[in-house]
């Protein structure tokens, strides 16, 4: 069954008990839904938040690396993956683990406290990306452009050093 071990997860201990229904709404929505786009904009929000990418949210990676938050929710992404025809939920779900590899890149905004820490925590993170590696090499290969790309981009930030 899909999306089995959700509720394995204690999402309240992370700070985070709507990500099952962020999830499961990603999973059963078409992505031309307002449902769709609301749950993966706050999905995207809590992983990933705007003000790291846009660089004037300078405490993001040192307060996301308070928890694991998106080590616990990277696998059911690429559960989702595994399990969609949608090509808009594919550009989604690979941009969204593509920007969580870029997590190793802000080290350099936490001076030398913490810095080994907050690595190995993005370290581990891109590990989790890493697991769903057999589906990105078959999108590099795959006719769709654009999925193309994603994964393409997705595979440079799993390599970044």
């Amino acid at each position: 069954m899909i999306l089995a071990n959700l509720n394995n997860i204690d999402w309240n201990t992370l700070g985070s008990d709507q990500i099952p229904e962020l999830i499961r709404t990603i999973y059963e929505s078409d992505t031309k839904e307002e449902r769709y786009s609301e749950a993966f904009g706050s999905l995207q929000e809590l992983l990933y938040p705007q003000g790291i990418e846009d660089h004037w949210d300078w405490g993001g990676p040192r307060r996301m690396m308070q928890n694991d938050l998106p080590h616990q929710v990277t696998p059911f992404l690429i559960e989702i993956l595994e399990n969609t025809e949608s090509a808009n939920k594919m550009y989604n779900i690979v941009g969204l683990l593509g920007e969580l590899c870029k997590y190793e890149y802000y080290h350099k905004w936490l001076g030398n406290e913490g810095q080994a820490e907050y690595i190995e925590w993005a370290w581990k993170l891109r590990d989790q990306v890493r697991l769903g590696l057999p589906l990105y090499q078959q999108y590099l290969t795959g006719s769709d452009e654009y999925l193309r790309d994603r994964a393409q981009e997705l595979m440079k930030w799993l390599e970044y050093k």
